[in-house]
């Protein structure tokens, strides 16, 4: 799967090689038929402190100037 962030460069410092994240995302089917996800929320896995994305989350409509987090 692709993953694509636009204009977040810092996040190449806070991505660790051999660290496992989650990501949280819309999947959708992108060039040459290959999935990707554009801009997803990144959480470091830890078993303890993952509450926005290590469980099922309901995702509703956003109403202007709340997030969903």
């Amino acid at each position: 799967i692709d993953i694509t962030w636009f204009n977040q460069e810092y996040l190449q410092e806070s991505i660790i090689l051999n660290k496992e994240y989650y990501l949280v995302g819309k999947i959708s089917l992108g060039k040459n038929n290959k999935h990707e996800i554009i801009t997803p929320d990144l959480e470091e896995k830890n078993e303890k402190d993952s509450i926005h994305s290590a469980r099922i989350s309901p995702y509703y409509p956003l109403t202007a100037g709340i997030k969903q987090k």
